[in-house]
């Protein structure tokens, strides 16, 4: 007995698979990670105006170093509502582990003093996605 196939039927059999197919083609096959600190408002505000603005010299100073050991790629404020808890992203090299970052976070003189506290968090995304510039 021959079974006879139709273009149309063999169509509707093979139009999942390609669909599946197609959809599986835009996920990477391979990652970057990347370590995200998102720096977060802390509960210690009280410092007078020159104690807050030493300790923001030493922060700054803390992120340079960061920046300049190759360590953290890349830092900066995000112009957010004076309410919103978070303040500034870091982004450190993925090769760390997260108890590295942590403790490197935690080195900041403003997390250190309660200006800021910290969260750290790994983002995945596709291979090559986000090129930073070398430290100069």
């Amino acid at each position: 007995m021959k079974i006879l196939c139709s273009p149309v039927l063999l169509l509707c059999c093979l139009t999942p698979a390609l669909a599946q197919e197609a959809e599986e083609s835009h996920v990477p096959k391979e990652f970057d990670t990347w370590w995200l600190v998102l720096l977060k408002k802390g509960e210690v505000r009280s410092q007078n105006e020159t104690e807050a603005a030493d300790i923001q010299n030493k922060h700054l100073k803390h992120l340079s170093d960061m920046r300049a050991s190759g360590k953290m790629k890349v830092a900066g404020p995000l112009e957010v509502s004076p309410d919103h808890p978070i303040r500034g992203i870091c982004f450190y090299d993925g090769a760390l582990s997260q108890e590295e970052v942590r403790k490197l976070a935690e080195a900041d003189p403003a997390v250190k003093a309660g200006r800021l506290t910290v969260e750290v968090v790994k983002w995945w995304l596709p291979k090559g996605g986000v090129v930073f510039p070398k430290p100069e």
